[in-house]
C-alpha cells in the first residue's frame, strides 16, 4: 500500500531573520515506513538566519492527522537537533547571521490508514 505524505513547510517568526525552504514538498510511502526509507528520502528543509546577528532558532513541526502520521527532525547527518536553549523544542543550536542549517525531517505513517491517506505537516521555525 502507497500512502502520500504531504509536508507543507511554514515559516514563522515575530520578526523578519528566519527563512526556510523550499516549501511545499510531497512525498508517497508506505504504511509504517519513514520517508528516509525511500527513494527520494528525507524532506529536507534549509532554515537560514537572515537576520543582523545570531540566533537560536527553534523547530516545531506538526502533523494534521497526529497521531496517525509523526514526524521527527535531525541534522543533515541524521543526527538529533540539540535543545541549546533549554525550553524543551530542538534547535539550530547558534547560527550566525547568514548562516543555515540542513534539517532532515522524516514523516512516518501509522498502521491504521486507508489507502491514499494524506497528511500535512507544518514545519515551524521561531527566533529563540
Amino acid at each position: 500500500m502507497i500512502y502520500w505524505i504531504v509536508l507543507a513547510l511554514l515559516g514563522f517568526t515575530p520578526y523578519q531573520g528566519v527563512s526556510v525552504y523550499p516549501t511545499p514538498q510531497i512525498r508517497e510511502t508506505e504504511c509504517l515506513v519513514t520517508t528516509c526509507f525511500t527513494d527520494e528520502g528525507a524532506y529536507e528543509v534549509t532554515v537560514e538566519n537572515t537576520g543582523d546577528e545570531w540566533d537560536i532558532i527553534n523547530i516545531f513541526t506538526e502533523n494534521v492527522l497526529a497521531p496517525y502520521f509523526t514526524t521527527e527532525v535531525s541534522d543533515e547527518f541524521g543526527d538529533p537537533l540539540p535543545d541549546t536553549d533549554g525550553d524543551g523544542n530542538p534547535d539550530t543550536d547558534t547560527l550566525q547571521a547568514g548562516q543555515s542549517l540542513v534539517v532532515l525531517a522524516d514523516v512516518t505513517p501509522g498502521d491504521m490508514l486507508a489507502f491514499g491517506t494524506t497528511d500535512t505537516c507544518f514545519f515551524t521555525v521561531v527566533s529563540a
